[in-house]
């Protein structure tokens, strides 16, 4: 699958977590910060998914070159701030309802709080993971009684 898609090859050296953040964006620039989740999360970055863009921001992004200050939002008592860099930007097909992918590299961020969010990632991770299985299981026990 490597050889056919190349633009598909994974980069990253470190493992990415499937997690969902709230995330606020400061763009250089913009007036109003901007608001989205992250898809995934791993020691050197993070994944953002918006639904909306202001065209400031937008325009923004599309130049590139960018380091944004971005807010995450890990708990209640506790967020977590980093510079990051706009490694990649886009706009989704329909694949993703027309929202907006952002890829972010760490530039600055603070260790414990990097552990803190990777944490919370990990975390969801697993409860994810769990809630699969549970429902496979539920699934298979389901058709065994319907074809019994």
């Amino acid at each position: 699958m490597k050889d056919e898609f190349p633009e598909f090859e994974e980069k990253r050296k470190s493992v990415r977590l499937v997690g969902s953040l709230e995330v606020d964006l400061l763009i250089p620039g913009v007036a109003k910060t901007q608001h989205g989740y992250t898809y995934d999360i791993n020691n050197e970055g993070i994944g953002v998914e918006a639904d909306y863009l202001d065209k400031e921001a937008l325009d923004a992004l599309d130049k590139g070159n960018l380091s944004v200050e971005v807010t995450i939002h890990s708990s209640h008592q506790k967020d977590v701030r980093a510079l990051c860099q706009v490694i990649w930007f886009q706009k989704d097909d329909e694949l993703t309802e027309e929202k907006y992918l952002i890829g972010f590299r760490f530039k600055e961020i603070d260790p414990a709080e990097l552990k803190l969010i990777l944490s919370k990632a990990r975390s969801q991770t697993k409860w994810l993971g769990i809630v699969v299985v549970s429902l496979f299981i539920l699934l298979l026990i389901f058709l065994a009684y319907i074809l019994s």
